[in-house]
């Protein structure tokens, strides 16, 4: 006896993925449990395809600076305030003109409130 998860074909294709031929023949917008892992799989792929491989050195993330604080603790972008159980979580916009780099100000801030919202 097959068992089948319901996969909604519309839903697939709102997260950029179509379905393959095979899994299409089995069951309109149903695939194989045991199959999922492979539709998975194939689907990484072919989404893997559509971007080019990247060569280069890319780019080196320096060590974030954090200062603690009686409050907190900050960052350059992101202060973090602490009260009671409460987290006040502050950002800071940028200060200079965009960069490309480790330092650029998006790459940063995200970096620091991840860094915060982990610790």
């Amino acid at each position: 006896m097959a068992c089948y998860h319901a996969v909604p074909e519309e839903s697939l294709q709102r997260a950029g993925i179509a379905l393959s031929q095979s899994v299409a023949r089995l069951t309109p917008g149903r695939v194989r449990v045991s199959g999922v892992a492979g539709v998975a799989r194939q689907a990484a792929d072919e989404m893997a395809a559509k971007f080019p491989n990247r060569a280069g050195p890319g780019v080196a993330l320096p060590a974030l600076e954090r200062a603690p604080s009686d409050e907190g603790w900050s960052y350059r972008y992101v202060t973090v305030a602490i009260d009671d159980r409460v987290a006040n979580v502050t950002f800071k916009g940028p200060d200079a003109d965009p960069t490309r780099g480790a330092d650029t100000w998006s790459l940063r801030a995200f970096r620091e409130l991840e860094d915060a919202l982990l610790r």
